[in-house]
């Protein structure tokens, strides 16, 4: 089976776009992190939490989604070598 320049050119896309995916990723998770020790924070010096609450249930819904993505960038047809 021969491999023809645009399917190459499909498959350096999805590579490039795992691999940012990957850093989108690690930096989401870094985010969602500080966010919750934010939210711990407040919580212990008694101040009001729902909105960083709010925003770090945001956060991790968007994490959530780049990793679905992520999963289904990964489950694309792969070229025979």
């Amino acid at each position: 089976m021969s491999i023809d320049q645009d399917e190459l050119v499909g498959v350096e896309l999805d590579q490039a776009k795992l691999a940012q995916l990957d850093l989108d990723i690690a930096e989401g998770e870094r985010r969602v992190a500080a966010q919750a020790r934010l939210v711990e924070e407040l919580a212990q010096t008694g101040q009001e939490t729902m909105a960083a609450q709010e925003l770090l249930q945001a956060m991790q819904d968007d994490l959530k989604d780049l990793r679905s993505h992520q999963d289904l960038i990964r489950k694309l047809p792969s070229i025979p070598t």
